[in-house]
């Protein structure tokens, strides 16, 4: 695929067989979807019209948007009422498309039934689970779900297990959205999820911690148990792979994995537990993009790694100095949700390999790693601190 033109690499993935796709315009001309923030690399492709359906696909809220974001939505929501909003300002910056009724698009029309099929498309930036995400629309502006495109086998086998945890019913506040359809279209793998009512009101800054209860909710969907480390299904996911550790890698799995023999808490975990797939409402939290989650892992993961995504991420700290600052960080929430002072430590070393866990499934599945820093920079905070551990046991 087009990897370098984000309209190429969405119109392979859409349309396999070439027979429709995404067009820029000349100046001048105006398409029916809007490109955000250019058509030369659009991030999101909008619907002009009819005016209702531009006003529910530009709707976009979750915890992760600040309220400068949020403002910047409300702006594009006000863009689409505008009289000639499709020809005048940054309205004007459209795309076209031909062959909607072909492609995955198309066969979406069908599998749900709704032939005037509406469609807002994100694209997601090149990464290892990269594919588009299209907001799926009537011609009312219903929002009628949220469709996952498969681009290969990797992120197929991460649909295939989203498709296995949507619609579990986990206790207040976690509200797991429902699948609404699931199978292959023109030879990709699609997975349509139910629409999430977006709140409008900001609940808390997209780096404050979410409840407790929460995160106690997740680990719930599967079986909460204290058992050593070397019984439970993380421990199994991780020795799978570790034929691809170099030597290196190797020896340091093996250091933090001395104690495996030792009783931990264990529960579920959603995998990627970060501010923008959370929708916070008065009385519910509503969680979205389980494709990482798994059961019977070390309570505690998605503590970490919230933190860590909000320093990361959301603050832009560099990996190596967002996992120094994480750690110290860990012992309120972790003993709210249960996790003896005494495993924390255990906890943390254990989700450092998960991260490096990841980087060797996807090296094991033949995907490029290159630019997957946060395994290589959790293999390299394992190893220095390993001489501290060593003496501290001396």
């Amino acid at each position: 695929m087009h990897d370098d033109d984000p309209l190429e690499w969405l119109n392979a993935v859409l349309w396999p067989g070439g027979d429709g796709g995404f067009v820029r315009l000349d100046e001048g001309r105006t398409g029916r979807w809007w490109a955000s923030p250019s058509p030369a690399s659009p991030h999101t492709l909008l619907p002009i019209g009819p005016r209702r359906v531009a006003l529910r696909s530009a709707r976009r809220y979750h915890d992760g948007k600040s309220w400068g974001a949020r403002a910047r939505v409300a702006a594009a929501e006000a863009a689409t009422l505008l009289p000639g909003s499709g020809r005048f300002g940054p309205m004007a910056r459209t795309l076209d498309a031909h062959g909607l009724d072909r492609g995955v698009i198309g066969g979406l029309a069908v599998a749900l039934d709704v032939p005037d099929l509406r469609v807002a498309v994100t694209l997601a930036s090149p990464k290892s689970n990269r594919k588009p995400v299209l907001g799926l629309l009537d011609t009312a502006g219903r929002r009628l779900g949220f469709a996952k495109v498969a681009p290969d086998a990797w992120v197929e086998r991460l649909l295939d297990n989203e498709a296995r945890w949507l619609g579990r019913r986990g206790a207040r506040p976690l509200r797991v959205p429902a699948m609404v359809w699931h199978g292959r279209i023109d030879g990709r793998q699609v997975l349509v999820q139910e629409a999430v009512t977006a709140p409008r009101v900001l609940r808390r800054p997209p780096t404050a911690l979410p409840p407790a209860a929460l995160f106690a909710a997740v680990a719930g969907l599967g079986h909460r148990r204290r058992a050593p480390l070397e019984s439970s299904g993380w421990f199994a996911a991780l020795t799978q792979v570790l034929d691809v550790a170099t030597p290196d890698e190797r020896a340091v799995v093996d250091a933090v994995l001395v104690d495996a023999d030792r009783p931990i808490e264990l529960g579920a975990w959603h995998g990627d537990l970060a501010a923008w797939n959370l929708y916070t409402r008065r009385r519910s939290i509503s969680v979205i993009d389980w494709e990482f989650a798994a059961t019977d892992v070390p309570l505690g993961f998605d503590v970490c790694h919230f933190l860590l995504q909000a320093e990361n991420e959301t603050n832009g700290t560099e990996t190596t100095a967002a996992l120094s600052s994480v750690r110290p960080r860990l012992a309120a929430p972790l003993s709210a949700l249960g996790v003896p002072a005494g495993d924390h430590d255990v906890v943390w070393r254990c989700y450092l390999l998960e991260l490096a866990r990841r980087t060797f499934a996807l090296r094991a599945a033949g995907v490029d790693t290159t630019a997957v820093t946060h395994g290589r920079a959790a293999l390299a905070a394992l190893a220095a601190a390993q001489p501290a551990r060593q003496g501290a046991r001396a």
